[in-house]
């Protein structure tokens, strides 16, 4: 698989970095993670996995901004879309696991997480 560089959509009167979508390392991570990180869900992760950073705020697709969730812990009801970095990190960060919990932490920051 390649990169594949993503053009905004519509014309914008400033510049906006161009996202580069790692597909290799979107694939590499999702086969490395092939379940949700939330510890005792155990359901298939989506096939994509979640950005902590969000990709319009310029978060990349590398291994410390990577989660594997389920669709229900992405985007169902109780899903970090859904529900927003902040209270989705309520809800369920003390049931991630040790190594997505600390990646969560160090991306958003404590601050913004608890």
């Amino acid at each position: 698989m390649e990169n594949t560089e993503v053009e905004p959509s519509g014309s914008l009167p400033f510049a906006k970095r161009r996202r580069i979508v790692d597909r290799v390392a979107l694939a590499r991570y999702r086969a490395d993670n092939p379940v949700c990180e939330v510890v005792g869900c155990w359901r298939e992760a989506c096939p994509t996995p979640h950005h902590i950073r969000n990709v319009s705020l310029g978060g990349d697709d590398v291994p410390s901004n990577l989660l594997s969730l389920c669709w229900s812990h992405h985007v169902g009801s109780e899903g970090w879309h859904p529900l927003g970095a902040h209270r989705w990190f309520e809800r369920f960060g003390d049931r991630l696991t040790h190594k997505a919990r600390m990646k969560v932490l160090r991306v958003l920051g404590a601050a913004e997480c608890c």
